[in-house]
Parts: C-alpha cells; sequence; structure tokens
C-alpha cells in the first residue's frame, strides 16, 4: 500500500508510518535513504552563563531551528522551536546558548534567533544574521552581544512558512508541486483525520528553501483545501490531465481549477457528484483515440475517462459494452481492487 511520486530529483513515498508525517527516499544525502519529509520542531535550547566577566543581567530569549545545508545553500529547515529566557548573572563574559537533542533527520547545521520580548525575533546566527549558521557538530555557542544589535539581524520567516507535509494516502505532482490527499493516522496534528483534504506544496523556485517538502500553514496562507469532508464520501485518489489536478472521491469529481495566484493556487469546482474513483491505483493519465491527453479512471459503474473537447475537460463513460463485467467486481476486496 504505498504511492510515490517523483519532483525535484527526490522520490516522495505515501504510506502508513503510525507517524503524521509523509516519507521520501533522498539521494542527495551523504548516504542516500528514505527519510521523513521536513524536519521535526526543535525542543527548546539550554542557557548557560559563563566565564568571569561583567556581561549584562538583561532578559532575552533564545529558540534554534535545523537545516540541511549543501555548501552554502539551504535545502530545507525546520518551524522555529520553542523558546527559553535567560537572564545572565552579571558576573559572566557571555550566555553560552546549548543546541536541543537532534532529531537525526539529515540535519546538517542550525540556528539561533533571539528576541527580547519573545515575539518580535531576530537571527543571530543564520542566513543574513549577525554571523553564520553553526555545523551540527558545534553544540555550544557563546553569545557576548548586547541585546539592542539584535536587531540588525534578519527578520525569521514567519510561523508556519515551514509547515510539514502529513501522512497522505495519494501523490500526485504537475511538475513544480507535489499535491498529497488522504489521511493515514486519525490523530494527527496535521491532518487530523482529514479524509477530504488536499495538501499541496509551493511552487519550486519561490523561496529555494525546502519548496518541495514544505506546506504553508500560515496565518495568511494555508496550503489546503477541503473538498466537502461528508459530500461523496472520503478522496479514494488523486489524477491531473494538462497539468490540472483532479480529487475523486468515491461517488464525487473535484477539478482543481489553477488560479495563478499564490496565495490561493486552486479553486476546487466539483464536476461530478454521483459517480468518482473506487481507488488511486484505478486512475491513470493517458490518451483518447485522438490522441488527446486523457485520464482513466475506474469508478463503481465502470470506467470512465476525463478528456479535452473543445477546450473544455469533459466526462466520458467507456463502459457500456462491458457492463456485465465491470458489474460484477468486488468493491469490498479487501486489498487493491484494481489498477489501471
Amino acid at each position: 500500500d504505498v504511492v510515490g511520486a517523483s519532483l525535484n530529483g527526490k522520490l516522495f513515498l505515501a504510506y502508513d508510518t503510525a507517524a503524521d508525517r509523509l516519507m521520501v527516499y533522498d539521494p542527495n544525502l551523504g548516504t542516500a535513504r528514505i527519510r521523513v519529509v521536513g524536519f521535526s520542531t526543535p525542543g527548546a535550547p539550554t542557557v548557560a552563563n559563563t566565564g568571569a566577566g561583567a556581561y549584562a543581567a538583561t532578559l532575552r530569549y533564545y529558540r534554534v531551528r535545523w537545516l540541511q545545508m549543501s555548501g552554502s545553500t539551504i535545502i530545507r529547515r525546520s518551524e522555529a522551536g520553542a523558546s527559553v529566557s535567560f537572564t545572565p548573572s552579571g558576573s559572566g563574559t557571555a550566555a553560552r546558548i546549548t543546541l536541543p537533542t537532534v532529531p537525526s533527520e539529515g540535519e546538517t547545521h542550525w540556528e539561533i534567533e533571539a528576541s527580547t520580548d519573545n515575539s518580535v525575533w531576530y537571527l543571530v546566527w543564520g542566513e543574513g544574521g549577525l554571523d553564520s549558521e553553526l555545523a551540527i557538530a558545534t553544540t555550544t555557542k557563546d553569545d557576548a552581544n548586547t541585546t539592542s544589535v539584535y536587531a540588525s539581524g534578519a527578520t525569521p520567516d514567519p510561523a508556519g512558512f515551514y509547515g510539514r507535509f502529513p501522512s497522505v494516502k495519494y501523490l500526485i505532482t504537475d511538475g513544480n508541486r507535489l499535491l498529497g490527499a488522504g489521511a493515514w493516522e486519525s490523530t494527527g496534528a496535521t491532518s487530523s483525520g482529514r479524509n477530504s483534504t488536499v495538501w499541496f506544496t509551493p511552487v519550486l523556485g519561490s523561496a529555494d528553501r525546502g519548496d518541495d517538502e514544505r506546506v504553508p500553514n500560515q496565518t495568511n496562507q494555508k496550503n489546503r483545501l477541503a473538498l466537502n469532508e461528508n459530500d461523496g464520501g472520503v478522496i479514494t485518489g488523486l489524477g491531473a490531465i494538462d497539468g490540472v489536478p483532479y480529487a475523486f472521491k468515491g461517488r464525487a469529481i473535484h477539478k482543481l481549477r489553477p488560479t495563478g495566484d499564490v496565495t490561493t493556487p486552486y479553486l476546487p469546482d466539483k464536476i461530478r457528484g454521483d459517480i468518482g474513483s473506487i481507488s488511486h491505483k484505478a486512475i491513470a493519465e493517458g490518451e483518447d483515440h485522438a490522441g488527446n491527453a486523457a485520464l482513466y479512471f475506474l469508478s463503481h459503474r465502470g470506467p470512465y475517462r476525463i478528456v479535452q473537447v473543445d477546450g473544455a475537460h469533459q466526462v466520458q463513460y467507456l463502459g457500456r459494452d462491458n457492463e456485465v463485467t465491470w458489474r460484477s467486481i468486488n468493491l469490498a476486496a479487501s486489498t487493491v481492487i484494481a489498477h489501471s
């Protein structure tokens, strides 16, 4: 029960892992392997006084992020972790920050953000910060800066920018985005048992920082679409034709119309409310008799296809001459009912 989709030189894999995380085969690591998509959120760092001196006893806050880097290029980045408050003793030389437990998810570096109010954050060690990010083998960093210089660092990406892809059941790609639907886990913090939701990544190159692995979950941008949770059953598969994605339920078909808008890249349009696909693996892109791109799928009534006719996509029934055969199909099969 595995579904794969290839994007950006990686093979993304949807299967039941007992964790609310999508998986990916990544050949770009030092040792190619299957790993979770994105990063776990870091825990809070620990901070202590170090040395003898007169480092000001000024309250500040610290938090960290995980990075995977290739040279100076950031491949992917985590969400910011939990913060910790610290007030130096006033008789030390610096605040020594110790990284939290690493997740062993391919991270190569970490970066440190600082704040004076636990609300407005600045990069101190990281891209655009006061100094560069830290190799993962460097487990501590001493902060001897006055808190007034923190504001010279770059403003970090907002919360939710590096939202994680949940453990979906189905995957497709339109060549620029990864789309997933269904939910293996019923209690995951991300999917929360949403079986009629489609998640999708930003377009490759939109930020050049893990675009193929992040699903923004910000206040003003949430890269997911809820397709009428209680209407037509749950999503049973995904497909695409001419770069236009389709989400299939057992008794419904939703076309995801591209808008060209970054914040809302798709608008759902239910084109059928009586048929859908019996499974993801019964959906396949191909051609019709005239060589036009077509999306074939098997419904509970038999085979159909979606094909472009006069500039519009049209659903066509293909099972008339084999209706007796299709009606005998075992929709209660315990594993895979059919393949296309």
